[in-house]
Order: C-alpha cells, then structure tokens, then sequence
C-alpha cells in the first residue's frame, strides 16, 4: 500500500484494528482512491469503437474490450498472447451473462 497515498481517514482506518477496513487494501475513497483518466462517456465510446482499456488496480491492470466486436477480441488476444486461453466476461447476472456467452462449469 505505500505506492498508494491515503488521505487522513483512510489511513486511521487502515491502521486500527477496530476498523472494519483494517489493512483492507482495495480502499475506494473518492478523496485517495483511483481517478479515471477520462469520463465515463469516453471509456464507454472507446469500448464501443472497438478499442481496449486498461483499468489499473492495486493487483495490476485488467484489461477490457466489447466482448461481442471479434476484432476487439482478437486484438485482445494477440497482445497478450492469449489465443486459445479463455477470457473473463463480467455480466449483472447469470441470466444476462448467459444472453452474451455460452458458459460452462469448471
């Protein structure tokens, strides 16, 4: 956490053993926590295009595409040399993840 600053709250909470937020690392205070780059309206219009945007987190970046634009996918793939490793998707539920992708049971 020390590449991280916190603001004044953030580090008495971390550092007290009371705190529900005890050495919680993935702190999101809109004083300290992570700032976008660019709105929301551009992230969401990159993604639309086709584009790939990385969201920096504490644990590294996650990168993201328009899981349905092949080429986004593919470009996804070719960059991390991932072609035949499945990816991640993120859906609301089950039932909305299922209308985009085929799941299955590990």
């Amino acid at each position: 956490m020390a590449e991280f600053p916190m603001c004044g709250a953030c580090a008495r909470d971390y550092r007290d053993p009371a705190s529900r937020r005890f050495h919680a690392e993935p702190i999101a205070c809109p004083e300290c926590g992570p700032k976008l780059d660019g709105s929301m309206t551009d992230i969401v219009a990159r993604l639309r295009a086709g584009g790939i945007v990385a969201l920096k987190g504490i644990g590294g970046y996650q990168l993201m595409c328009d899981a349905r634009n092949e080429r986004a996918v593919s470009e996804l793939r070719r960059s991390q040399r991932a072609r035949r490793q499945a990816l991640r998707g993120h859906g609301g539920n089950v039932a909305s993840a299922e209308r985009h992708w085929r799941l299955r049971r590990r």
